[in-house]
């Protein structure tokens, strides 16, 4: 059941930060729906992962601040990402 739910949580963070990235591209006017949409997600996907499996590389004393990092950061272009599809949702 832990595989399932992470993975669940692990798409709706990827879900978010495409949302977010997309955000980002309309502010600086770069289009990124359709065939890039797919690769933002994949890319938010990959970066996930990645984080995940280097996570544990990290000494133990500095485990806390990079997950401190890591949740900022994904706060703040998730955030975005949620912000954006209220306002498409709005509409």
């Amino acid at each position: 059941m832990f595989d399932e739910l992470k993975a669940l949580i692990v798409g709706l963070v990827a879900f978010l930060l495409t949302q977010g990235f997309k955000l980002l591209g309309d502010w600086m006017k770069k289009d990124l729906k359709g065939t890039a949409a797919f690769v933002v997600f994949v890319v938010s996907a990959g970066l996930v992962a990645a984080f995940d499996a280097l996570y544990f590389k990290v000494p133990e004393e500095y485990r806390d601040l990079v997950n401190f990092l890591a949740k900022a950061i994904v706060s703040l272009v998730g955030g975005s990402g949620m912000f954006r599809l209220y306002a498409k949702l709005r509409k």
